[in-house]
């Protein structure tokens, strides 16, 4: 399966839960974030796949690891960009980690397990000064049905 593969299986997902689309509507890309977000009070999420260390002593066996960046513009009411991409992350933790006991199927593809590999970071883009949050997952995925 390619990492590109993955990317579109993880934003279908994301984008079948409505605490999710409330939030950023159809605002999900892969690498970068297509869009300036300055200015605009809204949400938006970017998912990247890379591969993960080796597993165990084969060297051979790399399980992807997805990374997500939560974006969220302040807006002129109560809420600032942080506490957007607080509420943000947790929407989206909701559906990626999750243990091996709770296999999923995400658009056809098994998704044995999906786990947190990193606590989330919250930072600032230098150029645009929007808020967002950065967290990666462990992902074992079969991949056999796929190659």
């Amino acid at each position: 399966m390619s990492n590109t593969l993955l990317i579109n299986v993880i934003r279908k997902k994301l984008l079948t839960v409505t605490a999710i689309t409330n939030l950023i509507g159809t605002n999900i890309w892969k690498y970068y974030l297509h869009k300036k977000l300055n200015g605009t009070a809204e949400y938006a999420i970017v998912v990247d796949v890379g591969s993960g260390p080796p597993v165990g002593n084969n060297s051979s066996l790399n399980l992807p690891i997805a990374r997500i960046y939560c974006y969220a513009d302040h807006d002129s009411g109560k809420y600032n960009g942080e506490d957007k991409c607080w509420q943000l992350y947790h929407e989206v933790n909701n559906i990626m980690h999750f243990q091996q006991h709770e296999k999923q199927t995400w658009n056809g593809v098994p998704i044995l397990n999906s786990i947190k590999a990193s606590e989330p970071v919250l930072d600032k883009d230098k150029d645009t000064e929007v808020n967002y949050i950065y967290v990666t997952y462990n992902m074992e995925v079969i991949y056999a049905n796929y190659v």
